[in-house]
């Protein structure tokens, strides 16, 4: 995403769904141990970690440069200022309030 504007929405709609995830996931696990058994939640994470798997094998790409020149600029503190913007300093913050209170 080129623009920071669409980064922050891809953000936030990722940590949206990782909220509510923790939130739904204790309802959806009672329920469908009490109609299933306590196995049906394995066998989903075991299909769902599996897709996940063969997903990253398939479409994933090295996002290390290759050439001697882009490495210096491809390593991982060259970005650090762009990293510690206030913006992702505030979902980060948020995240880590808004999970703290589940575990």
């Amino acid at each position: 995403f080129a623009k920071p504007e669409d980064r922050m929405m891809v953000i936030t709609v990722v940590q949206l769904v990782g909220s509510v995830a923790q939130m739904v996931a204790p309802i959806f696990g009672g329920f469908s141990s009490i109609v299933f058994g306590w196995r049906f939640s394995f066998f989903c994470l075991a299909l769902l970690w599996g897709s996940h798997a063969a997903y990253a094998a398939r479409y994933m790409l090295e996002s290390c440069p290759d050439s001697s020149e882009e490495k210096e600029e491809g390593s991982y503190f060259f970005g650090l200022r762009k990293i510690f913007t206030p913006g992702p300093l505030c979902l980060l913050f948020t995240e880590c309030c808004a999970v703290v209170p589940f575990m």
